[in-house]
């Protein structure tokens, strides 16, 4: 998933695979940070994953049973992570089934 796309060299980029979530922050056409957390999951098995993007924080949970479990939170201080675009990304043969989607907005304006 890309969040906050402005352009081809400005995005931060969320994956999930069977071991491990990842974000990596491009600015300006380079990586400025990225983090891998480690997350066991079951191979070509379904996930429900919930994202918020706040103008502050960009937070990644993912239901496991009943409950929802935190992989992710970041923030990045100066910034409106909230400005730019939101899409899927899809490299090479890999396949996304998509069940249920929606979109909120935050009505808390200030």
């Amino acid at each position: 998933m890309v969040v906050n796309y402005s352009d081809p060299n400005n995005y931060d980029l969320f994956q999930i695979d069977e071991n491990n979530f990842y974000r990596t922050d491009i600015r300006n056409g380079q990586k400025t940070s990225d983090a891998k957390i480690p997350h066991k999951g079951e191979k070509k098995s379904f996930r429900t994953l919930q994202v918020h993007v706040s103008p502050t924080e960009i937070v990644h949970q993912i239901k496991q049973g009943n409950a929802w479990f935190v992989l992710d939170r970041w923030t990045r201080p100066g910034t409106n992570l909230s400005s730019g675009r939101f899409s899927f990304y899809v490299p090479g043969r890999d396949q996304v089934s998509l069940a249920s989607f929606s979109h909120y907005l935050d009505l808390n304006l200030r």
